[in-house]
């Protein structure tokens, strides 16, 4: 028997031998917690802030691994003495990587409000590796 697999990606059709990279780029299944937004704020600075509600700056982790920004988080959950009658707060844990194009540094990152804001520059030297401190300043965004 002769079975065909009818495709429903409309990328697959025009793509050969890339089957997985254009799968991780359009799922978007497990890429909606939590939401982002990416600012261009100046001519080589960016902006990326990811919304963590209910989240400390203990509880989120950034790290640079070539050109990777991985942030993660996680709240370690405690004995309550209530039950929810409605969760509609997300708090849990996640891990999300943006990647950089060359020569884009992450220059500072900062957690207020439930909004995690990172900066990134674009400039000519990059680290392989590294863990980027969040800090409690918001005053690059005023630059």
């Amino acid at each position: 028997m002769n079975s065909r697999r009818i495709t429903k990606d409309p990328y697959e059709t025009f793509t050969v031998g890339f089957d997985n990279l254009f799968k991780q780029a359009f799922n978007t299944a497990d890429t909606k917690y939590p939401p982002y937004n990416i600012l261009k704020i100046g001519e080589n600075s960016y902006l990326v802030e990811l919304a963590l509600a209910g989240f400390t700056d203990a509880d989120v982790e950034l790290t640079l691994e070539g050109n990777s920004l991985n942030v993660s988080g996680k709240i370690e959950q405690t004995e309550m003495d209530y039950d929810y009658i409605h969760k509609g707060i997300a708090n849990r844990a996640f891990n999300r990587s943006f990647t950089l194009a060359e020569g884009v540094e992450v220059t500072s990152a900062d957690m207020k409000d439930g909004i995690l804001s990172i900066k990134l520059e674009s400039i000519s030297k990059k680290e392989k590796s590294k863990k980027i401190p969040i800090g409690t300043n918001r005053e690059f965004l005023k630059e």
